[in-house]
């Protein structure tokens, strides 16, 4: 039986194999109707590097206010009009820029943040402070692309609408938060309210987010735009279990720490993948074109390669967070003296959620496994932070045109394709504002590029802020 089993599924991959065609790379672009106008870059990269000088850092330990008040004057110096005339609110220290446009019907959104998170200096190779250039012509400093290039990029392109007069299609608003690092509550929800408030919603929204990057993984041997359509779910969860003290010298089979060992290990056998998600589907379906013949092959075949697929996704780790809910143990505290058995024990578990996974969804996960584990000791679930995956993934088809039509613009010979951003952002504020969120920078991050990112050597080159202000105005100059 299973013999004709086999020859069966030989008979139908052979049939794919006979009638398979390439799928084609051609794809339909808008025209944009205006170029971009040679830009001042030595004021850009003059007021860029002013902005990397002023220690926005917005981890508590390390928050000096007289910072943001240096940011504060640096606008007002360098952007003295725009400050003056288009400055619509100041929300704590996190502002709303608008433009007036033809209509008001279609209002979109740029919105950045200018806090930056800590460095130890010592592990850089020149003042992460300094704005220094290194000798590949790098502009090294913390917060060069997360995200004061996106700052300073979008202040130009709006100081250049004001200086010459350009009256856009639709309001153009501008808005620079004060605390992404730390969750965004002071800037972006804030931020957020004063829209509702106002009565002010969004055609869509631009944050940072997605990068241009190889198309390697995928099989493309073009670079590759990855466009955030959405992103991931955030959730910290502390799970508590109290049993009883006791000696060292007399100790039961499994004492509480042993407990919580054996969970966490039913919780890992439970993150079994058992279908790709929507959002991997969707990235799929407008990579294709662009794929290897063999890798169109596989991925236009889901019905017949999914469980293999997953099994390749499966083995590394970054590939795996495309494909999967996460879930991840990074603090534990239990026992305080070697020869005493601890009564409690607590570990906080970092979630990052598919959409459609909620908290109460991983909090029924874990007491299933607790139940299956079989531990007498009771349990405590807290929910430290969360915020829910994106709803809407699924780009609208007239600003996805317009954002891929200005990065095919910049360079044709990058692919943009939409994904479900991995790391978090505060834009998920948004959520309530717009009807689409998108997060996504024109800057090439290619190689190891992305660790200077919280990490050492923080840098971007010239032709990289060119490129980040000229998409930020071709979107601007088309809506």
């Amino acid at each position: 039986m299973k013999f004709f089993k086999y020859i069966f599924l030989l008979f139908i991959l052979f049939f794919i194999i006979l009638y398979f065609k390439p799928i084609s790379s051609k794809k339909d672009y808008i025209q944009l109707n205006q170029s971009v106008p040679k830009i001042n870059l030595k004021s850009l990269e003059e007021n860029f590097k002013e902005g990397l000088k002023i220690k926005t850092i917005s981890d508590k330990s390390f928050y000096n206010q007289n910072e943001f008040d240096r940011f504060d004057n640096l606008l007002k110096e360098k952007y003295q009009n725009l400050y003056k005339l288009n400055l619509l609110t100041k929300i704590n220290q996190s502002y709303v820029f608008k433009i007036k446009g033809k209509n008001s019907s279609n209002p979109v959104l740029f919105y950045a943040h200018y806090d930056v998170v800590p460095v130890t200096e010592k592990d850089w190779s020149s003042d992460p402070f300094a704005a220094l250039t290194d000798k590949e012509g790098f502009i090294v400093g913390r917060g060069a692309f997360d995200d004061k290039a996106s700052v300073f990029s979008l202040l130009e392109v709006f100081n250049y609408f004001l200086e010459n007069q350009i009256i856009p299609e639709n309001d153009l608003y501008l808005a620079l938060g004060e605390d992404e690092e730390v969750g965004g509550l002071k800037g972006a929800k804030k931020i957020a309210d004063y829209f509702k408030k106002e009565n002010i919603f969004f055609e869509w929204t631009l944050d940072e987010g997605g990068f241009v990057l190889e198309g390697d993984n995928l099989k493309i041997k073009n670079q590759v735009a990855f466009v955030g359509t959405g992103e991931r779910g955030y959730l910290d969860l502390k799970i508590t279990l109290k049993g009883e003290a006791g000696h060292s010298s007399f100790p039961p089979k499994e004492n509480v720490i042993e407990k919580m060992a054996k969970l966490i290990g039913f919780l890992k056998k439970e993150q079994k993948i058992n279908n790709l998600p929507f959002s991997f589907k969707q990235m799929i379906e407008y990579s294709l074109p662009s794929m290897s013949t063999d890798y169109q092959f596989l991925f236009n075949n889901f019905w017949l390669f999914e469980p293999l697929l997953i099994y390749i996704f499966d083995q590394d780790n970054k590939l795996r967070a495309t494909i999967n809910s996460s879930m991840t143990t990074t603090i534990i505290n239990g026992g305080l003296k070697s020869n005493i058995l601890p009564s409690e024990v607590s570990v906080v578990i970092n979630c990052r959620l598919l959409p459609g996974i909620t908290d109460e969804y991983i909090k029924k996960m874990i007491l299933d496994a607790y139940k299956k584990a079989k531990i007498s000791e009771s349990i405590n679930l807290e929910v430290i932070n969360y915020n829910p995956a994106s709803t809407n993934i699924v780009p609208d088809q007239k600003s996805w045109n317009l954002i891929a039509s200005a990065i095919k613009t910049i360079d044709s010979n990058v692919e943009p394709i939409p994904y479900l951003s991995l790391g978090g952002t505060d834009s998920t504020h948004f959520s309530e504002i717009a009807k689409n969120n998108y997060r996504f920078l024109f800057i090439r991050t290619l190689k190891d590029r992305l660790k200077g990112m919280h990490g050492v050597d923080e840098k971007i080159s010239i032709k990289e802020l060119e490129e980040l202000y000229q998409f930020y105005y071709l979107l601007m100059i088309n809506l």
